[in-house]
């Protein structure tokens, strides 16, 4: 059984950042047996990278409402996440605060200055993971992605590099309606282009062009294999992809993505 000594150590044995934007996605069932199970995890989770004034967040994303058509698609009271039995439990905690994205919310721990500043980035958002929202406030705050025991299929902030970079074929033309039932029960409308193409199960296709360019650094965090991904970095890889292949990679092709689009030198923005 794992303590939270533990995990705290594997943590440090990444280097994992504990003054920066952290965004984690996991297996919990792939860590193994952890002293107060998941909880437990978590506990672990927020104090290494909180207690030096680092900001924590979680995926509580309600996506599947807006596929099976249920309203509201973000119900901050009752709305459970779809993403996960961790992201569950950091919905739940008393620390924990959501975003108001309708169908891609976060929780948030960490200091109350810069989590208010940080949660008001998906107030006002227009597409499922928006530059302009939390997911490119990683990006803007130089953070990182934690990958426990999932691959970059379920890494979600490749689609908002994606939308930065500004890749064709990955974003609904036309808006869906979407709903958020806030805290006194009002209901706000919203409008959102949403993710098309199921382009997220190419994304493992990425990870050789990733480890050659240095963006992730290896671990584990109890039984699993864990990668620590540098959002800036990842972004700089896709761009280079693209400019160097003049067309939709992931989409047109099959394999592995060539070589020749991302090896050698690479002039970063």
């Amino acid at each position: 059984m794992y303590t939270k000594t533990d995990i705290i150590k594997h943590l440090t044995d990444m280097k994992a950042p504990r003054r920066s934007v952290v965004h984690i996605h996991s297996s919990l069932r792939s860590v193994g047996e952890v002293e107060g199970r998941g909880e437990g995890l978590l506990d672990a989770l927020i104090e290494y990278f909180t207690a030096e004034g680092g900001t924590l967040t979680f995926p509580t994303h309600t996506w599947v409402n807006l596929i099976e058509n249920k309203h509201p698609t973000l119900d901050v009271v009752n709305g459970k996440s779809c993403v996960g039995t961790l992201s569950n439990l950091a919905l739940a905690h008393p620390d924990s605060r959501r975003t108001l994205h309708p169908t891609h919310s976060m929780a948030v721990f960490g200091n109350d200055f810069l989590t208010d500043e940080f949660i008001a980035c998906d107030n006002d958002v227009h597409t499922s993971t928006s530059p302009y929202g939390c997911y490119g406030k990683i990006y803007d705050s130089f953070g990182y992605i934690l990958l426990i025991g999932v691959g970059h299929d379920r890494n979600t902030f490749l689609h908002c590099a994606e939308e930065i970079v500004g890749l064709p074929n990955r974003i609904s033309e036309k808006p869906a309606e979407v709903t958020v039932k806030h805290l006194d029960g009002s209901i706000e409308k919203r409008k959102l282009r949403y993710h098309i193409n199921n382009v997220h199960h190419h994304y493992p296709r990425y990870e050789a062009a990733f480890r050659y360019h240095g963006c992730i650094v290896d671990g584990f965090i109890g039984d699993a294999p864990a990668m620590l991904c540098d959002a800036v970095r990842m972004k700089q890889v896709i761009e280079m992809i693209y400019a160097r292949a003049g067309k939709d990679v992931l989409l047109e092709t099959e394999g592995e993505i060539p070589e020749k689009l991302y090896k050698g030198w690479w002039q970063t923005k």
